[in-house]
């Protein structure tokens, strides 16, 4: 489709109905966004807390994203 010259304002024009729809919507969250009881590890929190204030702040355990063990494969040298 050709759309460097177009007949519109921009490329959401057309969208009109869909804005006015969401813009009259009466609560637009989903109704877990308004839970305020979400669980959480207290002692947990406090530790880390802790940590954070006395600048003790403790490395990741590991420092890539797999647990696979990576052994780069090295060509041979030709002479």
């Amino acid at each position: 489709m050709y759309l460097d010259r177009r007949d519109t304002v921009s490329f959401a024009a057309g969208d009109a109905v869909a804005a006015n729809k969401v813009t009259h919507m009466v609560d637009p969250w989903p109704v877990r966004a308004g839970d305020r009881n979400i669980a959480f590890d207290g002692e947990r929190m406090q530790a880390a807390a802790e940590r954070y204030r006395t600048n003790r702040v403790t490395p990741l355990a590991t420092a890539g994203t797999s647990s696979v063990q990576f052994v780069p494969v090295v060509a041979p040298v030709s002479k």
